[in-house]
């Protein structure tokens, strides 16, 4: 995503450029749907500044949402003239969540531009030359988890957890942001001693009760931490937004108590049968 800094010129949004105007969605929000043939994207600007409005109004600047899959490599941009913007991106470019950032840019070249309320620090009436595809006003960034590979109702949590054996560590940890092929999940790590002891039992009572609930605790209580604080990195990673799925499906809430809550992922039934939810861990990790 955008990182605010210095321009040749002001840039509504960014820091203090302006002293009066703003842009932005209207009430912060987006809407959207996901579905397996695609995901829509709905929303509305609000564009308070005599002199971008002008620009709009003339041509000479173009709203701007541009949307990224950071999984995939997938990008999109939807430039409109309006303030509503309704647009879709294919389902299968996406995986797990979309960046988006809503912007007005340039779309002429402005030799003499001197927008209103610009900070006083710019001098005394200043004027800034704009070349087509400069950026004007920045309305910010969002992040919308879309992924369509789980679905609570037939997702173990296993799905969600891998389990690792690591040489060289004395104690159990857990690894929360992971590269690689494990970035899509939170990883148990366990101790090479321990290694053979814990998969000779593949998720046997034992191990849920010693390894992953205790496992699980921790992981419920930060996120916990991660909901309360701003542009925490766990809130984007891929297994965050599924467990928050998960949470949502059985209606629990991290406010609750952690312990109960780790019991009742544990113990969750499909169809009245119970499962084991580490098992595709296990499978996939020996």
């Amino acid at each position: 995503m955008r990182k605010m800094t210095s321009y040749p010129h002001p840039v509504l949004g960014n820091g203090d450029d302006f002293i009066a105007g703003s842009f932005a969605l209207k009430d912060n929000r987006l809407n959207y749907s996901v579905d397996t043939e695609e995901i829509r994207i709905r929303g509305t600007f609000e564009l308070e500044h005599e002199t971008m409005q002008a620009k709009l109004a003339a041509g000479e600047a173009s709203l701007i949402v541009r949307v990224d899959c950071e999984k995939t490599s997938f990008r999109h941009i939807h430039e409109t003239n309006g303030v509503d913007f309704d647009f879709a991106v294919p389902s299968e470019s996406i995986r797990s969540r979309i960046e988006l950032e809503a912007l007005l840019v340039a779309r002429a070249d402005i030799r003499e531009y001197s927008p209103a309320h610009v900070n006083p620090l710019y001098g005394e009436n200043p004027v800034f030359s704009i070349q087509n595809g400069d950026l004007l006003a920045y309305a910010g960034a969002a992040n919308l988890p879309v992924n369509l590979k789980f679905d609570p109702l037939t997702t173990p949590l296993g799905s969600i957890i891998r389990i690792r054996n690591v040489v060289g560590r004395s104690e159990i940890g857990l690894d929360l942001l992971p590269e690689g092929p494990d970035s899509e999940y939170v990883v148990i790590l366990v101790p090479q001693e321990m290694w053979e002891v814990v998969s000779n039992h593949v998720a046997g009572p034992a191990i849920v009760a010693n390894l992953v609930l205790p496992s699980m605790v921790e992981i419920l209580n930060q996120m916990r931490r991660a909901t309360d604080e701003k542009d925490n990195d766990l809130t984007g990673a891929d297994w965050f937004v599924n467990l928050q799925t998960l949470l949502g499906h059985h209606q629990l809430d991290l406010d609750d108590d952690l312990l109960e809550i780790a019991q009742l992922l544990l113990t969750a039934d499909r169809q009245g049968q119970k499962i084991n939810p580490i098992t595709r861990a296990f499978e996939a990790s020996i």
